[in-house]
């Protein structure tokens, strides 16, 4: 008989970002039956309490949630593609327009983990 347990779990490494910097955290072991058939360098990124499951392995920049640093500042916003290869990073508190180049786009953020109910 054929155990999937054992090939349906993936074991990834998990960072934590802390005052705006990305700090190595260990590892967790997932489901890989819950990650998209084709991700290739998954890494579980936890951020105030919700943990984000990022793909560091991408050809291009598309809208969506982005892991990204600004002037050494890790942080996980969601990213507009604008004209003129501009973005629109979108956070709680202001948006605003960049250009690309000003980013460095570290990980794509693939799914989120949150509580429900706190």
């Amino acid at each position: 008989m054929f155990d999937s347990r054992r090939t349906d779990i993936i074991e990834l490494d998990k960072k934590k970002i802390i005052e705006n910097t990305l700090y190595d955290c260990g590892f967790c072991i997932f489901d890989k039956v819950l990650l998209p058939s084709n991700v290739n360098k998954p890494v579980v990124i936890n951020d105030n309490e919700i943990n984000y499951i990022c793909e560091f392995s991408f050809s291009n920049i598309n809208d969506g949630f982005w892991l990204i640093d600004i002037d050494g500042n890790v942080s996980i916003k969601e990213i507009v593609n604008i004209p003129d290869d501009k973005i629109k990073i979108i956070t709680n508190r202001n948006n605003f327009d960049c250009n690309k180049e000003q980013v460095n786009f570290i990980a794509k953020v693939l799914l989120k983990i949150a509580k429900i109910v706190q």
